[in-house]
């Protein structure tokens, strides 16, 4: 199985931190993972904003988030939190979707307010039924 750039970030974010050796432990969970929830998944093919707002939606419930390194300093710089990101991911809208010749994936912009009330927006894409990476925030 080929791993995108995304799945490839996710081996760097979870693992950050062990050993070589529990690392190459995490990757190998990581890459069970996404083979048994990338199955009839291609992240590459197009769909309606409304269905990929939707998987994302049910990500944020029951999924798993990851949050790239670029993100999380932008997340501090503009004071986002987590809850923040869910927040928007959850009662946002799609205003933007843009395929990614590089990594084969589709990027969505999803704006709305953050639990402050004020606007903001998240980019993410999506790279299994259960997962997707945040590649940054929008103040």
């Amino acid at each position: 199985m080929t791993l995108s750039r995304y799945e490839k970030l996710a081996h760097g974010v979870i693992g950050a931190g062990l050993s070589s050796r529990k690392k190459e432990k995490s990757c190998a969970k990581i890459n069970f993972y996404l083979i048994v929830n990338n199955m009839e998944f291609d992240p590459s093919e197009e769909v309606d904003n409304e269905k990929a707002h939707s998987r994302i939606r049910d990500i944020v419930a029951g999924g798993e988030i990851i949050i790239s390194k670029h993100a999380k300093g932008r997340m501090q710089e503009r004071g986002y939190s987590t809850q923040d990101i869910e927040h928007i991911l959850l009662r946002g809208k799609i205003t933007n979707k843009e395929f990614k010749d590089k990594t084969q994936n589709w990027a969505y912009t999803i704006k709305g307010d953050d639990l402050e009330g004020e606007e903001g927006g998240v980019v993410t894409v999506i790279i299994s039924r259960q997962a997707c990476v945040i590649i940054t925030v929008l103040g």
